[in-house]
């Protein structure tokens, strides 16, 4: 998003920022190439977070994900 792109410190998916989404204690982290609106259609996102909550850790490395 070209006007929020500014405000938000660093990447991230013109809503939220990348650093926001990561907290102290994680067991996993994952980036995907998405929008904000569009991570609820994307099925990476999907796939990933049906993994996540029956395994406790992603299927694929962010390297696997991300160009």
């Amino acid at each position: 998003n070209p006007i929020t792109n500014d405000r938000l410190p660093g990447p991230d998916d013109g809503v939220v920022s990348v650093k926001s989404t990561q907290i102290d204690g994680m067991t996993d982290f994952l980036l995907v190439d998405t929008s904000h609106s569009m991570m609820r259609y994307n099925e990476t996102v999907a796939r990933e977070t049906i993994q996540f909550l029956k395994e406790g850790h992603f299927s694929q490395s962010p390297a696997d994900l991300n160009p």
